[in-house]
């Protein structure tokens, strides 16, 4: 695990420590452009049925961008976290 995987690592597991349920961690959605499994159309349409919901568009990353891009993933989840403490 390089440098950046363990700085996603620590902040994600953050969330637990913020006392949050999962409906609250999905307020955030990251996507990328170029996932395979979760085209980013259904994102979208996602996020516009879902009231509240942020949508944050990664320029890659593919369906686990959180491993694959960790910088790119935290950058688009950091505002979000720092609403919640």
């Amino acid at each position: 695990m390089d440098a950046a995987q363990a700085t996603a690592r620590s902040r994600s597991v953050c969330l637990h420590g913020l006392g949050r349920s999962p409906a609250d961690w999905s307020a955030v959605a990251p996507a990328a452009r170029d996932d395979h499994y979760v085209p980013l159309d259904f994102a979208v349409a996602a996020v516009a049925r879902t009231p509240g919901r942020e949508l944050r568009i990664l320029a890659s990353g593919g369906h686990h961008a959180h491993v694959n891009r960790p910088a790119l993933w935290i950058d688009a989840v950091t505002p979000w976290l720092a609403r919640l403490a």
